[in-house]
């Protein structure tokens, strides 16, 4: 078993990078509204996709919950990656932003993360 060092910080292989002075990061009460705020927004839509297929969906039992993750995931993958500028509908309103070590949105392997 070996022991690996910790990166320094300011080397080139280091993957720990300091924030920017232009850029902060977010508050935990408006994390939870912006969370909150996409909860709704999913919600709604689940809601308006589901009503014309009531009966069958309610005879999935709690095998709609898998369908609801199934809707909901692409929502907060795609929104949170570089293709929604690291941005959800919440974050958009509250003005907060997923982004990467470096400058930008999200990596690709980062963007399903909350």
């Amino acid at each position: 078993m070996s022991i690996i060092p910790p990166p320094i910080p300011g080397s080139p292989d280091s993957t720990v990078a300091s924030i920017p002075a232009e850029r902060r990061i977010g508050l935990l009460w408006r994390r939870f509204v912006a969370f909150l705020i996409d909860g709704i927004v999913v919600g709604i839509v689940g809601t308006v996709v589901a009503l014309p297929f009531f009966d069958p969906l309610s005879r999935l039992g709690a095998w709609g919950r898998l369908l609801g993750f199934c809707l909901a995931l692409p929502y907060y993958g795609i929104l949170n990656s570089r293709i929604g500028n690291g941005q959800t509908l919440g974050k958009r309103w509250l003005s907060l932003q997923v982004v990467d070590a470096r400058p930008g949105p999200a990596m690709k392997r980062k963007e399903f993360m909350l």
